[in-house]
């Protein structure tokens, strides 16, 4: 978290062209190159591109385009649910005996170890490098965490558990919000142009996406929001479990060991029910203070939990923010996108899967994608 806070998060102006950049090449390679409608697998393509672009960030050049290291941290997730799932359903006093040797912990723990080697070869590859004096250090997670790392403790264990919370805490999270958009534009096509004629209005003379697109994209940026009301992600995000009892000030008491859940209000409210992409562009427009970030996506305050909140708000956050800009972004500008069918309205949109208080969006639904033509 302190490596977020301190150094990815002040970085991200001068890394995002290396953004964009990963973006490009994820796109060219898990999406059609040519202008035949041709059917993919959202999710999977979701956690493809997300994969793919955050390696770069988080491991290094050097490992991240390598299928091995990807397939660690696509999977890391699902095995990880898979787990827990067979663990819960173990009795409680056989767990410590039974655990260790469940084939989902035993696979879990084969994928650490998988990822443990791929960050034990670029440390070695970095201290070697570090002895040359015109050596560049790059700006990545890896280099980053070995600069606050101390080297007399195990650092090796330290960077391992690091990219494990950094796989847990971005690519999951990405990757549904990027399904739930692309979900929602396949048949809401009537936002495409104005959003396609936005992005074409901020890109630089040489089609690049200047740092200040991450504000100017308005429109984009109210869609993402409107979408995240709709179709939230997390539809508790506050949860909080008392530790010592607790009097409220209206005399209730807190017992140990109770769960406090607040819903996000933006998506309980009843005024939000009709789905209205430019709702909160418009609100912008309107209000004196067109600067103030209260209708943005990436506010986090006393009404609005999608990225917690107080001291627990997401440190990640601002990367997550522009990696979704820029990837939605070069998207919508270079292809089309429909549902099977040509099927359009909210109404026909694929419904969100529901475990309880846990809500995803749904796996293998197909959406159709074609290469735009290039503009002289």
């Amino acid at each position: 978290v302190d490596t977020i806070k301190r150094d990815l998060t002040p970085k991200l102006t001068s890394i995002t062209s290396k953004i964009c950049e990963e973006v490009d090449a994820a796109l060219d390679t898990y999406l059609p190159s040519h202008n035949e409608w041709t059917e993919i697998n959202a999710s999977k393509t979701a956690l493809d591109i997300v994969a793919k672009v955050s390696a770069h960030l988080f491991i290094g050049s050097s490992v991240a385009n390598e299928q091995g290291y990807l397939d660690c941290t696509k999977n890391f997730t699902v095995y990880l649910g898979e787990a827990t799932k067979a663990i819960k359903v173990t009795r409680v006093w056989l767990r410590p005996f039974i655990a260790p040797r469940l084939p989902e912990v035993k696979r879990l723990l084969e994928t650490r170890g998988k990822l443990r080697n791929y960050v034990k070869r670029v440390m070695e590859e970095r201290e070697a490098k570090m002895k040359d004096p015109n050596w560049v250090p790059p700006d990545d997670m890896m280099q980053w965490l070995l600069n606050r790392t101390d080297r007399s403790k195990n650092t090796l264990e330290d960077c391992t558990a690091a990219q494990v919370l950094l796989i847990l805490g971005t690519i999951n999270a990405s990757m549904q919000t990027l399904i739930a958009i692309l979900h929602t534009l396949a048949v809401t096509p009537e936002y495409i142009e104005p959003l396609r004629e936005e992005i074409r209005n901020t890109l630089n003379a040489d089609g690049s996406i200047p740092v200040s697109a991450m504000k100017e994209f308005g429109k984009l940026d109210s869609y993402f929001k409107e979408v995240g009301m709709h179709f939230p992600v997390i539809i508790e995000p506050y949860f909080r479990r008392v530790r010592k009892g607790y009097t409220l000030c209206n005399g209730q008491y807190l017992p140990p060991g109770v769960a406090i859940v607040i819903a996000n209000p933006l998506v309980t409210e009843r005024k939000f029910e009709t789905f209205d992409g430019f709702r909160h562009y418009k609100l912008r427009e309107m209000s004196e203070q067109k600067d103030k970030p209260q209708h943005r996506w990436l506010i986090a305050n006393e009404t609005e939990f999608r990225w917690g909140y107080d001291s627990h708000v997401c440190p990640g956050r601002f990367y997550a923010h522009n990696l979704l800009k820029i990837t939605l972004a070069r998207l919508i500008e270079n292809y089309d996108i429909k549902m099977p069918g040509d099927v359009t309205g909210i109404e026909s949109r694929y419904k969100m899967v529901e475990f309880g208080n846990v809500v995803m969006e749904p796996r293998d639904k197909p959406l159709m994608i074609r290469r735009r033509p290039k503009e002289a």
